[in-house]
């Protein structure tokens, strides 16, 4: 006689258990009573159990049977705390299951959408993870778009899917940018002021008012300034000989030993780098110590280097 394969056995009880739930109803005529509402939850969960033991462990779907299927001593009681157990029971043991088979769609949360009707994650069946998501494709998500990464509906993923003269930031259409999100800038008009772009871009504020400490500002930062304003190519004192250019027809004059930016970069100089700019790219980004002393002004020695002090 030849024996039923893994398989083979596995299909044959998922037919069975078919044709029981046909044959079982829903439990009885629908009088909306405590225990037909519960018979009724605890035989959905325990269907799901059963189909899930069919496809991993089919051998043992016969004791089961026994308490869990369409007649099973389960559903022969009034109690409707003995039912819930039950049904408790069904629901951890499916869960245990899609551990050890997480492959395997029956022992997840779901099987099809239609086991995803109530789901707290969503209406549609992910048939990837077996689990309840918001969405499965931009259809889902009723004018948005899926964000395929966590299957979550989403106002937009990339700028293409905003309104024209809107970009997306952080999946929401916004106006598009007025300036770089964080970036700075001097503004002589109203200061010197220090602005900087806020984090969405959608416009400058002040970030640092440069003048109210004496300070000028040169580039993305307040700078220490020993004598200015001046107009660049204009004079400047004996004693601070040179106009830096700052922006426009802004100027301040300085000498050898005026101190530079505190947020100034240490990059290699270009052909159009400012004498201001060479010289403090040395200053700044060359200077070694063993102490305070050997600093400039205002700056500290840290690990063997010249720092501002914060």
């Amino acid at each position: 006689m030849r024996r039923l394969h893994h398989s083979e056995l596995g299909a044959a009880l998922l037919f069975i258990l078919a044709a029981c739930k046909r044959e079982g109803g829903d439990g009885g005529e629908s009088g909306g009573s405590a225990v037909e509402e519960a018979i009724a939850a605890g035989r959905e969960e325990c269907d799901r159990y059963l189909e899930c033991a069919a496809a991993t462990t089919p051998e043992s779907v016969g004791a089961l049977l026994e308490g869990y299927g369409p007649e099973g001593t389960c559903w022969q009681t009034e109690e409707v705390s003995a039912i819930e157990l039950c049904a408790q029971a069904c629901a951890a043991g499916r869960e245990n299951a899609a551990k050890v088979f997480p492959d395997v769609g029956e022992c997840g949360e779901c099987a099809s959408d239609a086991d995803c009707t109530d789901a707290a994650g969503g209406a549609r069946c992910d048939g990837k993870t077996s689990s309840c998501v918001a969405c499965l494709a931009d259809a889902d998500c009723d004018g948005g778009v899926c964000d395929l990464g966590s299957r979550e509906c989403a106002e937009c993923i990339e700028s293409e899917d905003c309104a024209e003269g809107e970009m997306c930031a952080e999946r929401v259409c916004v106006p598009q940018h007025a300036c770089e999100p964080e970036m700075r800038r001097c503004n002589y008009e109203d200061g010197p002021v220090l602005e900087a772009c806020d984090a969405e871009g959608l416009g400058w504020a002040e970030h640092h008012d440069c003048g109210a400490e004496g300070l000028s500002c040169h580039g993305e930062a307040c700078i220490y300034t020993a004598y200015g304003p001046c107009t660049p190519g204009g004079a400047c004192s004996e004693d601070y000989d040179q106009c830096i250019p700052v922006g426009g027809d802004h100027g301040y004059c300085i000498n050898e030993f005026t101190s530079c930016s505190s947020t100034f970069d240490c990059e290699e100089p270009t052909p159009d780098s400012s004498e201001y700019e060479v010289r403090c790219i040395a200053q700044m980004c060359s200077l070694g110590c063993e102490d305070a002393a050997m600093c400039p002004p205002g700056m500290a020695c840290v690990g063997g280097t010249c720092a501002w002090r914060r």
